[in-house]
């Protein structure tokens, strides 16, 4: 009755059911819980979503593939951020325990790698799949990048030189926010790209290029302001 086929409706059936149960979901955790700690959890929250609600193959693989483009608050020393503000003692313990083994072997050139991401995952810790037993680095806890290239695990910089004891007994708990206006205002030249180019490389470099354009050119970038520059200049 709606004029719209089986084919497209049960496309738009899959888009508002991946809106509500997916997109809206995670925007509204977000906003309630937006400190920097709570961050590694909300990835693991979209990592669990898209398994469990996502039962499309192909879906399920462009979702899987759009968040190991942007893991980067899966990296492991945000998940144990994570860990650390757990409500859970027992976790919190076992980033403690981490730490302080990480502590053992100083690591003096700090960087940053984004992490192969384990889709299967149910904690945090399970996120990247930190080990500690590679051969290749004994003693070290290690996680695998994107690139495949193993990586040591660095001790964040929120926690170098706090007492790790006093995150046994409370959780970790800071001002710093995990999502900002910046970001916010990155999504809409995101989706512009996403639409007018394809690859992600290209669709990067057409967001940089689109704000770098409209930084050079801040009065420019609507058409009133246009059309009243071009009347004032006729005026002169």
């Amino acid at each position: 009755s709606s004029g719209i086929n089986a084919e497209y409706g049960e496309k738009v059936r899959s888009l508002v059911h991946f809106i509500v149960g997916y997109y809206a979901k995670l925007f509204t955790a977000v906003m309630h819980k937006w400190r920097i700690e709570q961050g590694a959890g909300h990835f693991l929250d979209a990592v669990r979503l898209t398994e469990g609600l996502l039962q499309d193959d192909a879906q399920k693989k462009a979702v899987q593939k759009s968040l190991q483009i942007n893991c980067y608050f899966a990296n492991p020393t945000n998940t144990l951020l994570g860990m650390l503000a757990s409500e859970d003692q027992a976790v919190r313990e076992k980033a403690v325990k981490i730490l302080q083994e990480i502590r053992e072997f100083p690591v003096p050139d700090r960087s940053f790698n984004k992490p192969r991401i384990n889709f299967k995952a149910t904690t945090l810790l399970e996120l990247t799949l930190l080990r500690k037993d590679r051969p290749e680095l004994p003693g070290r806890w290690t996680f695998i990048s994107d690139t495949g290239k193993v990586c040591v695990l660095q001790e964040p910089p929120l926690t170098k030189g706090e007492d790790l004891s006093r995150y046994l007994s409370q959780p970790l708990r800071t001002t710093l926010p995990c999502h900002s206006q910046h970001v916010e205002r990155g999504v809409k030249l995101t989706s512009e790209s996403v639409t007018r180019v394809t690859g992600h490389i290209n669709q990067v470099g057409l967001a940089l290029s689109t704000k770098r354009s409209r930084e050079d050119c801040p009065g420019l970038l609507r058409a009133r302001k246009l059309l009243k520059t071009m009347e004032e200049s006729s005026f002169s």
